[in-house]
């Protein structure tokens, strides 16, 4: 209906109300991937943990807990975003180690939680890696291994 047509008042004059904009919110379109069963993005310019949250409807601090981040970690164009939590195995049965590869990209790129990835290998978070190192993804390291 249009605003002007209910003027139902006698003897009073009708208003003109400027011609009303329809905002239409953009939408955007968010490839969603499937991996070890977890649904994940990428990030894309622009983004921030923050408006990943927001677009799937998650808490903040779940989204870095999916991801194993901490509130000073900065998101980076390309970077691979799990909107699910993460397995506790991979679906390989364990990774070669390769230059510049820390236990967090690891786990990252496998889809497991890094405390889980930390536990089947007997390593501390912190640990550094050295290439060529086999890291088990499915079962734990037998401590002769």
């Amino acid at each position: 209906y249009n605003l002007q047509d209910l003027n139902h008042i006698e003897n009073t004059p009708k208003l003109n109300f400027p011609s009303q904009e329809i905002i239409q919110p953009e939408l955007v379109i968010r490839q969603v991937y499937r991996f070890n069963h977890i649904q994940f993005i990428i990030a894309k310019e622009n983004d921030s943990f923050y408006k990943i949250a927001h677009d799937f409807n998650l808490e903040l601090k779940d989204l870095q807990n999916y991801n194993d981040l901490n509130k000073s970690d900065k998101l980076t164009y390309g970077q691979k975003i799990y909107i699910q939590k993460k397995r506790r195995k991979a679906l390989e049965p364990y990774h070669v180690v390769q230059k510049n590869e820390t236990l967090k990209s690891i786990s990252q790129l496998h889809g497991i939680r890094l405390t889980s990835l930390c536990k089947k290998n007997k390593l501390k978070i912190e640990d550094t890696l050295k290439i060529g190192d086999i890291l088990f993804l499915r079962q734990t390291k037998k401590i002769n291994e």
